[in-house]
């Protein structure tokens, strides 16, 4: 991994010990994660029935597998965690100790080639710290996430990113300048003299028109200036009410898409499928097309994996009685701006090869989750009685957002290549939010 290292700004993260990630999540481990562990004493700080062996092997999308560490059953969390939330191996041995998973956790790395070597960073909002924007400043913690950065290499090879990524279905593009293009979104994003409807707005019409363009290529040396020359037109034409959100009603294929989009949200198993066979795969992706049908027709409730748990809450409940907000609300706009402005400065849309196959169904699926963040949020407020959104109601509505959409392959298997075409209509969150938010 390179020296080099891009941190977002705006964003904060300090451990609360809530010890929700070492509950929710398995935890891979290295070969150099399990020599170090065994090296430990580790057998007088689990019970006695887990004494045999700290991690077991466990399939993942019914195919490969890994080593992760056990967990306890009924939730109670991983072997080592302890009664009082914390990591007994970092109490007992220090944090270097742990496995590497979770030394990282909540952040991400990526690395690719663009004069030289660049590497960047970003939290995961299913972190209750990241959500709340609690803690200190990522741009304090810049040394441990260097070296953090720096050890990914010797636990988890992760491929380099070929010099070009999909940018559509149809075409390639340099990675320096699909940069280009992310860069110039994470800049309206971040503009605090603009209201968060009119970021967004920019962000979504300049990607509009670079699809629209249908360049075969930007490797071109005017079309870097043409992009920059692009970009500040839609700005001033956004701040000056030339440009106007779209208030074309969703069509029917953008309905149903949506409604799966919430649907994944009533999801009773990890997005991940980690720990999942080939049956359980598939039960789980009849799983997702019964949930997803669930809330077509509107019956669809929401679930909180996190307390408090607030009481069960359909989706016609939401729509009547959810206190109503906007995404330009204070409490609203500071966590949109914070979640975008990660995924952005993280380049998490270079995982396209990953999960989400190209660059623009890749910003269609993040695009569509503003109007679901105002949706879980309204559902939070609700299923607390409450009469207002509150921030702990945005943060449980980042964490939900994260967690249903961030790790799960949304466009792969049977389906994926309809929804990817569909994420390709860059107005998809301005269908959804008049409905969400009024």
């Amino acid at each position: 991994m390179s020296a080099s290292l891009g941190i977002p700004p705006k964003q904060n993260f300090s451990c609360s010990g809530c010890g929700d990630c070492c509950r929710e999540f398995p935890v891979p481990l290295s070969e150099k994660d399990i020599k170090t562990i065994d090296g430990l004493n580790w057998k007088e700080l689990v019970a006695e029935e887990y004494r045999d062996a700290f991690f077991q092997e466990v399939p993942i999308l019914g195919r490969q597998s890994t080593k992760v560490l056990k967990q306890r059953p009924l939730g109670a969390g991983c072997v080592f965690l302890g009664d009082d939330n914390l990591c007994k191996i970092h109490g007992q041995f220090g944090s270097e100790k742990k496995p590497y998973a979770c030394r990282a956790f909540p952040f991400q790395f990526i690395e690719f080639e663009n004069k030289g070597k660049q590497s960047f960073t970003s939290p995961l909002f299913v972190c209750k710290s990241v959500a709340e924007g609690s803690g200190s400043s990522l741009e304090t913690q810049a040394d441990e996430l260097k070296a953090l950065n720096r050890q990914v290499g010797q636990h988890f090879p992760v491929p380099a990113l070929p010099a070009e990524l999909a940018f559509s279905t149809e075409y390639n593009y340099q990675v320096a300048l699909l940069d280009q293009l992310n860069t110039l979104m994470a800049k309206a994003i971040d503009d605090p003299e603009l209201p968060f409807s009119k970021r967004l707005l920019i962000v979504t019409r300049f990607a509009d028109l670079i699809l629209s363009s249908k360049f075969k290529t930007l490797d071109h040396p005017k079309r870097a200036n043409f992009i920059e020359t692009l970009f500040k037109g839609t700005s001033n034409h956004v701040k000056e009410g030339k440009v106007l959100c779209p208030t074309v009603p969703p069509d029917f294929p953008e309905r149903i898409l949506f409604r799966q989009i919430l649907g994944f949200r009533t999801l009773d198993h990890s997005p991940v499928f980690l720990g999942m066979g080939a049956a359980k795969v598939a039960g789980a992706s009849l799983s997702r097309f019964l949930h997803g049908l669930w809330w077509m027709i509107g019956w669809g409730s929401m679930k909180w994996p996190w307390p408090p748990d607030g009481r069960k809450v359909s989706m016609s409940q939401i729509l009547s009685f959810a206190p109503k907000i906007s995404i330009d609300d204070p409490i609203v706009s500071e966590g949109l701006t914070r979640y975008f402005s990660a995924a952005f400065h993280g380049r998490k849309l270079f995982e396209i090869n990953l999960r989400k196959r190209t660059f623009v169904s890749g910003l269609g699926l993040l695009l569509r989750q503003v109007p679901a963040i105002v949706l879980f949020a309204r559902a939070s407020a609700l299923s607390r009685d409450s009469e207002a959104v509150e921030a702990e109601d945005m943060t449980r509505a980042l964490r939900l957002a994260d967690l249903s959409f961030g790790l799960f392959p949304f466009v792969t298997g049977l389906l994926g290549s309809v929804r990817r075409k569909a994420l390709m209509d860059m107005r998809g969150p301005w269908f959804h939010l008049p409905w969400v938010c009024a």
